[in-house]
């Protein structure tokens, strides 16, 4: 283990929003609670956890949530609230469990994957669920567009288990920039959503609808209503495939968003998860987004869209997907049901769960 260098670090957490840090790869166990991983510039990786814990604590670390062994240990501390591990290979992703000694504790991960073309691609492990329990590491990912994703990001993602690709683009989307996984080990599958060129178009002529949450939430009923059949195959897809997939789109947050939620959902994640891990993507996209206004709006024009009218494709506000949430339940009854209208079967809700949830 002299690889490893621990240094035990304090971290104050008073100004920390409580719903926000939920939803960044938090979770809790034990006797500690709001444990977190985050990956530095300098490629280390910070845990931290509230409140101080005068017990001695134990950290272990693997490349995949099972290869973490109990002998495993790389640090041992007592007290603080943070550690940070450095010395770990950066070509590898990297799981880690900490725990109160004699505990079973809980496993951890950085939720975004570092890659250079892409900075929506993230894990949707780590998640409570309604019945004590929570979503694997490790397993299911959402993402922006992978066309620029460079050869070491391909390799990144074969090496931490990625075996398939969803992509939710229309033709157009996926003929002007294909995803760069040629060559790779990775399987490549379309799931298109259907008519979402038409309903921003439609949804812009209409001089009613402001632009606004209520404008996205608009667009985003129409989404779930046209498109049952299509979100019921990537259920069945990554069912199917089990760990080791993504579903994306352009900015991953708005097509991906609603498939991550219905993913979620299923297996029994509180909507208030949910909502926050829909939030995630401004946080993540705050540069992209602001680079790739004037790309936004040259597209609007060229739909016959004034383009000053750009207003809020570009969020992703928290209201948005509880309504959507709440769309899908007040016209179909439940997620589970909204699936099986689009031909989902009960066998592949319950397969899906055992894949997913711990």
């Amino acid at each position: 283990m002299s690889t490893f260098r621990i240094v035990a670090v304090v971290v104050l957490l008073a100004g920390a929003s409580p719903s926000l840090v939920r939803a960044d790869g938090w979770g809790s166990f034990g006797h500690l609670a709001s444990v977190q991983a985050k990956l530095d510039t300098a490629g280390d990786y910070v845990l931290t956890w509230a409140p101080d814990h005068r017990a001695f604590i134990e950290v272990t670390a693997g490349t995949s949530p099972d290869s973490i062994s109990p002998k495993n240990v790389v640090m041992s501390s007592a007290g603080g609230t943070a550690v940070v591990v450095t010395g770990l290979d950066q070509s590898k992703r990297w799981y880690f469990r900490v725990s109160p000694r004699h505990d079973r504790g809980t496993v951890v991960a950085e939720r975004q994957i570092p890659l250079t073309g892409a900075v929506n691609f993230r894990d949707l492990g780590g998640y409570p669920t309604e019945d004590g329990r929570s979503t694997k590491w490790g397993v299911f990912y959402r993402s922006d567009a992978l066309s620029k994703i460079t050869v070491s990001d391909v390799a990144y993602l074969e090496s931490m288990g990625l075996k398939l690709d969803i992509d939710l683009r229309s033709d157009s989307e996926v003929a002007s920039a294909p995803d760069a996984i040629t060559g790779s080990s990775i399987v490549y599958k379309r799931d298109v959503i259907v008519g979402l060129t038409a309903n921003i178009v439609a949804l812009f002529a209409d001089p009613s609808v402001k632009y606004d949450v209520a404008g996205m939430v608009t667009l985003y009923d129409q989404i779930i209503d046209d498109n049952a059949a299509v979100y019921a195959s990537v259920i069945r897809d990554l069912a199917n495939n089990g760990p080791g997939a993504v579903l994306h789109c352009s900015a991953g947050k708005d097509r991906a968003g609603i498939a991550s939620a219905l993913v979620l959902a299923t297996v029994g994640v509180p909507d208030d998860v949910i909502v926050n891990d829909y939030a995630l993507t401004e946080q993540y996209e705050a540069v992209l987004i602001s680079q790739e206004v004037p790309a936004v709006q040259g597209l609007l024009k060229s739909l016959g869209i004034d383009p000053s009218r750009l207003g809020f494709l570009l969020g992703s506000p928290p209201a948005v997907m509880v309504e959507t949430l709440s769309h899908i339940r007040a016209k179909y009854g439940s997620v589970e049901k909204y699936l099986m209208s689009g031909g989902l079967d009960a066998g592949t809700i319950v397969k899906l769960r055992a894949e997913f949830v711990d």
